[in-house]
């Protein structure tokens, strides 16, 4: 195939997420989403939104990991990201968040830590 002959493909890019949805955080801890272009000619940018009634278009970060530190109970919901190139923007990968009350969680540690001490206790 000579020079003239070759082409270069040029598409919209394609994206996935981590983690697995519904990702699930306490209250209090960081949360940090990846977003993986699966394949993109050229160059992409990546860019993660929070999927809201109020203002849906707003852009949060432009960048392969969002990180949401000290993550509070109102932060739960869906967020999106897509990567973009002068071709076109890839369809949204969406991963929801659901943010898990600190105090029901530490309830549901200590049940746990008290069924394992009763376990211990009794050679069970």
């Amino acid at each position: 195939m000579s020079s003239k002959d070759e082409k270069i493909l040029i598409d919209k890019p394609e994206v996935k997420y981590k983690p697995l949805s519904p990702y699930s955080v306490i209250e209090g801890d960081t949360a940090t989403l990846m977003c993986t272009i699966i394949d993109a000619y050229p160059n992409t940018n990546i860019t993660w939104r929070w999927i809201k009634t109020d203002s849906p278009n707003d852009a949060l970060y432009n960048g392969p990991n969002y990180t949401i530190p000290n993550i509070e109970r109102e932060k739960s919901g869906s967020y999106s990201c897509t990567a973009s190139t002068t071709v076109g923007t890839s369809e949204p990968a969406t991963i929801n968040v659901d943010v898990q009350c600190k105090y029901k969680c530490f309830k549901a540690c200590m049940k746990m830590r008290i069924s394992l001490y009763d376990n211990r206790k009794h050679g069970i």
